[in-house]
């Protein structure tokens, strides 16, 4: 929700969500200033997140739910990883 579209969510004020490609759409047909001071809030929203650490806070941190960058299949094994990165090397070199 953008702010300032619905000041009461809850006294049946239709609700206007807007995904992340009408996000930009929309912010890159602002003015130059306009976009600035977007990215100083951004920034300060940013800040906050990370705190004084430099590293996110928990409750900015994503949460990695167990088995999440598990593999489909079986993992491979020295041979494939050894062939897939002389396949890697080949066409970055060659």
């Amino acid at each position: 929700m953008i702010a300032g579209d619905a000041p009461n969510a809850g006294s049946g004020a239709r609700r206007h969500v807007m995904t992340y490609r009408d996000m930009v759409a929309e912010i890159v047909r602002l003015p130059v200033e306009e976009r600035l001071l977007l990215l100083e809030e951004l920034t300060r929203s940013l800040r906050a997140d990370f705190g004084a650490t430099g590293r996110p806070t928990d409750a900015a941190r994503p949460k990695l739910s167990r088995g999440m960058l598990k593999p489909a299949g079986p993992p491979p094994g020295d041979r494939e990883l050894r062939r897939d990165y002389v396949d890697y090397l080949i066409r970055k070199y060659l």
